[in-house]
Parts: structure tokens; C-alpha cells; sequence
């Protein structure tokens, strides 16, 4: 018999839960950065790797949870279950009821999961345990740097359902039985969705009317003027499900025993669904997880890697007063100005490029590397970079300048302040 599992405080689609305080009130953020559509990928868009620990809190004599040291085939399911996790994410399935209009090719988040290690602690309190808090003390107890991976701990807890923050992950697998490690992969890939930002496509864990069987039976709507209205799942024309909402879009079915392939069934294979298939991630969830990992706590989880080439185009004048977290190359373009007035933080190896008659000017605002180096701003012909009690961290070389460029410096701080001009 198959476990199914669950999540008892995932909350629903609505307004994100994305933290920035203070609200950024830039017409940039407000019109991109703050928007899903604005993080949405492409084919070129750079590969977010995220690191993960799980953390396995098992009986003192070692049993009731998974042991690889007494059963070693353990770690070979634990590895399949994060292959099929995986392709979730970076190949996952077609929707079961596609939108006229939303794209069907879009199969890539470019967000992949990757485990630094596998600990284990004998605690039989904690064994039983349904608090993250008291697992996450337990683990900084016994080495805090487990906590730079996204945690994920797993306990024998009996009847309950997982639990998730935007810096953690606690679930409820205790070596069950192996035909049921593709239904933990589903549940884990959901649980991590919520960490990425995502909320429920069906509304059943708060306002949902119940038939008694755990199935959410009647719709409750949801406003297309939320911010943070995903367009892409809930414009689906089921008007004999949606037929008490006033002419609103409305919440999906929930509960483990909707047919998401069912067409007398209003539930999908949506990864935030609660139906028997969880699969399918829409283009702009996909932009909604990666604007977290760029805006929001879960980011510091991201594995160092080298910036992608392929640039993140500035076309228009825009202000920059959020921090930023990139993972790729910024390119102003010519005749454009970028003010940065929060803080950006670059990839390894990451470089600013303005191009011919491009402006950069940082008034109070900071540039550094999220990683180890990044290689600075390049000062193309005609190109000017004004500086006003801006910082300037961690740059290989923080100012590259070629000739016939304008370069105005008042109150920065560079932890390397060479500037090179260049002849050309």
C-alpha cells in the first residue's frame, strides 16, 4: 500500500508571501522585479542549483527512521527519490488540463536540487517529532554549518502531515515501504515548491467546504487582481465548477483521491495540487520560485557558481531600490541608466557591462559578490559611472574603464579600490 502524504499549513495562492521590508516603490520593481512574469525562463535562462541536508532524527538505539549504515540500499532509494524530484522540476509533465494560450513547451524551471549530505541523530523524542524548531536546534546543537544546506528533517511522527518555511522542511517518512518513495518525491517536490514561494491551487487548507471524505467540494474564489494572480493555472474555463463565484476564477479541487486526468474532475496534476498527481509546473510558478531565489530569504541556499554569460538586459532607465540576488551578467544598453539605490548582489566572476553611452550611477547603494569574487563594472566608450556614498565589495577589479568614459567618485568604499583605464 501506497503512503500518501501531505502539508498541513501550506497556505494558497493569493498575495505572496514574499518578504521585502520596506516595500520597494520603484517602477522597476513594481513593473518587473516584484512581478512573476518578470523571472519567468527561458532556454537561456542560468541553472539555480539549491543545496539541501536531510536531517533523519531516529530512536536512541538507532532504529524507527532510515539508517543507511544497516540497510546501505536506503541511499540508493534516497538518491532515486531526488532523480525523480528532479525531473519535476527541470522536464515535468504537460498539464492535464492545459489554458488555451499558456505554453505547453515551457517543461524547465532551471531549478535543481542538490544534496550535501545525509546526517543522523539518535533522540527519540525527537523521533516522534513535529516541530522544526526543536529539530533545527538539535541540528545547530550538533553543527550549525549543516544549516547553510536547505534542511529537510524527516521523522517517525505518525498522522501528520509536513510542514514547511521559507528556511526549512519537516516531513514524515520513516523508511516507509519503497513502493511508496515516488509518492515522498511528489510530496518533498511540493513541500520545496512552498519554499520557493508557492502556495495551493486549491484553497481547501483555509476556506475550503468539506464532504466529509477530506475532498474539498465546493470552489471558492480567488481575485485576478491579486498581484500575484497566476493567469496561467486559474484562467481555466470550468464554469459547472466555478458556477458560485460571481463570475470569478476560482480555487481547484483538492484531495488525494481526485483523478487529476478526470474530466468530471476539477482538479489538476498541478506540483501544488492535492490530487494523486502532482507533476506539472506552470511558466510563471516557474517565475515565481525564481524571484524568491532572487528577492527572498530561501536565495542563501543557492550553490555557488560561476555567473552566466548570457546577460540580464537593462533596456530602460530603471531604479534599482531592492536587494538583488543575480545569476548572470547585467548589460546596460546604450542610451539607457541604471541607479542602484539597494544592494546587488553579483555571481563568481559577474561583471556589469554599459555599453556605448550606457550610465550607471550607485547614490547609497552597494554592489558585491553573494559568492566569493565577482569581476567588477566594464566603462565601454562614451559610458559613465557616477559613485555617491556607494560600496563596492569584493570585486576581482571594480572598475574597468576604457578611455572617453566618465567616471565621478564622492564618499565610496571599495575593499579593492583599483581602478584600471584601459587605452582602447
Amino acid at each position: 500500500m501506497q503512503t500518501k502524504l501531505g502539508c498541513s499549513n501550506g497556505r494558497s495562492e493569493g498575495a505572496s508571501s514574499l518578504s521585502i521590508y520596506p516595500t520597494p516603490n520603484s517602477v522597476a520593481y513594481q513593473n518587473r522585479y516584484g512581478r512573476v512574469k518578470g523571472h519567468v525562463p527561458d532556454e537561456n535562462s542560468p541553472l539555480i542549483i539549491i543545496k539541501i541536508a536531510f536531517h533523519f532524527f531516529q530512536k536512541n538505539d538507532s532504529t524507527g527512521n532510515w539508517n543507511f549504515e544497516k540497510t546501505p540500499d536506503q541511499k540508493k532509494r534516497m538518491v532515486q527519490i531526488m532523480d525523480w524530484i528532479n525531473t519535476t522540476y527541470t522536464n515535468c509533465a504537460l498539464p492535464s488540463d492545459p489554458i488555451p494560450g499558456v505554453s505547453t513547451t515551457l517543461n524547465n524551471s532551471k531549478i535543481k536540487f542538490e544534496v550535501s549530505g545525509y546526517y543522523f541523530y539518535q533522540n527519540s523524542e525527537l523521533n516522534i517529532s513535529r516541530s522544526r524548531p526543536l529539530c533545527e536546534a538539535a541540528v545547530k546543537k550538533a553543527d550549525a554549518t549543516r544549516l547553510e544546506s536547505f534542511p529537510i528533517f524527516v521523522t517517525a511522527a505518525k498522522n501528520a502531515w509536513g510542514s514547511y518555511s521559507s528556511e526549512s522542511i519537516l516531513t514524515f517518512y520513516a523508511d516507509a515501504n519503497p513502493v511508496s518513495d515516488f509518492n515522498f518525491s511528489q510530496h518533498l517536490a511540493h513541500e520545496l515548491g512552498h519554499g520557493l514561494d508557492l502556495g495551493h491551487t486549491y484553497d481547501g487548507s483555509q476556506n475550503g467546504v468539506y464532504d466529509g471524505k477530506g475532498d474539498a467540494c465546493c470552489p471558492e474564489p480567488i481575485d485576478p487582481k491579486l498581484p500575484d494572480y497566476l493567469s496561467d493555472i486559474f484562467d481555466q474555463p470550468w464554469p459547472n465548477w466555478c458556477n458560485n463565484t460571481n463570475g470569478q476564477p476560482c480555487y481547484h479541487q483538492n484531495g488525494g483521491s481526485c483523478d487529476a486526468y478526470d474530466k468530471n474532475k476539477y482538479c489538476t496534476n498541478n506540483l501544488m495540487g492535492g490530487a494523486n498527481w502532482n507533476n506539472y509546473i506552470s511558466p510563471m510558478q516557474m517565475g515565481k520560485m525564481r524571484r524568491a531565489m532572487a528577492l527572498n530569504t530561501i536565495r542563501k541556499y543557492a550553490k555557488e557558481e560561476s555567473s552566466s554569460t548570457t546577460n540580464w538586459m537593462v533596456n530602460e532607465n530603471e531604479t534599482w531600490d531592492f536587494d538583488i540576488q543575480m545569476y548572470q551578467d547585467i548589460l546596460v544598453t546604450s542610451g539607457t541608466t541604471l541607479t542602484i539605490t539597494g544592494k546587488v548582489a553579483m555571481a563568481n566572476q559577474g561583471k556589469i557591462t554599459l555599453e556605448n553611452g550606457a550610465h550607471l550611477i550607485i547614490n547609497g547603494g552597494a554592489i558585491t559578490c553573494w559568492g566569493n569574487l565577482w569581476n567588477g563594472i566594464v566603462l565601454t566608450t562614451k559610458s559613465s559611472l557616477l559613485l555617491d556614498n556607494a560600496s563596492i565589495d569584493n570585486a576581482e577589479l571594480p572598475i574597468d574603464a576604457m578611455k572617453r568614459t566618465s567616471l565621478k567618485i564622492k564618499g565610496v568604499s571599495m575593499i579593492n579600490k583599483k581602478v584600471q583605464e584601459n587605452k582602447e
